[in-house]
């Protein structure tokens, strides 16, 4: 939907970790795929989880860095 492939890199940016974009919606973290609400509920750091423990993924992600919540954003504007 951003106009990001498949074998891109993207950026979790609570730990500066990047991860491979695996599909329209599944990051690869070693080995392993992974929604991007899943990721960021399991390595989130603990200071900046919410009691909730609910996540919307594409916030915690970046693109060049935008995050995707942002690139989405921009791309529905235009």
């Amino acid at each position: 939907m951003v106009d990001i492939n498949v074998g891109d890199e993207i950026v979790f940016d609570a730990l500066s970790l990047p991860v491979k974009v695996a599909s329209d919606d599944k990051i690869e973290y070693k080995g392993r795929l992974w929604s991007l609400s899943t990721f960021t509920t399991e390595f989130l750091p603990e200071t900046r989880q919410s009691s909730s423990r609910s996540y919307q993924g594409p916030k915690y992600f970046s693109y060049k860095g935008k995050t995707l919540s942002d690139l989405r954003d921009e791309k529905e504007k235009n």
